[in-house]
């Protein structure tokens, strides 16, 4: 009798712990919103990527940005090469977001189960980018 519970909490942890991603389930629109602007994340079946930023109460407020990601299933996070990066800090406001970032830049992956919309950390701890369509 008391194996019994043991077997059911092996069976339920699929459920809840972290659901393991598929690189097709990434494409797709992505979303992440600011006090002072946004960002739509697009990743492309082709390896590319497009990141469109738009700026609350700013003349040119939006700004269009495309090059190429890579999926890294061992350490679930993608990575855009020579990315924007739309703040700075805490969540501050980047005043050179229309700069590349020399390198690659990281967002994890977040997943807790099969049936929840994919989250790809964005750089700060309480803001994320959601997967919309």
């Amino acid at each position: 009798m008391k194996q019994m519970p043991l077997v059911i909490i092996f069976l339920l942890i699929p459920l809840f712990g972290c659901a393991s991603i598929d690189e097709s389930e990434l494409y797709g629109h992505y979303i992440i919103e600011f006090p002072f602007g946004s960002e739509e994340l697009i990743l492309y079946e082709n390896g590319t990527y497009k990141q469109i930023i738009k700026i609350k109460n700013k003349k040119d407020s939006i700004f269009e940005y495309t090059n190429t990601w890579k999926y890294d299933n061992e350490y679930d996070n993608i990575a855009l090469n020579e990315g924007l990066l739309l703040t700075k800090g805490f969540c501050e406001f980047n005043d050179e977001y229309k700069i590349p970032f020399k390198g690659r830049v990281l967002c994890g992956i977040i997943k807790y189960t099969p049936f929840e919309s994919i989250r790809l950390s964005a750089g700060c701890e309480t803001v994320f980018y959601t997967k919309v369509k």
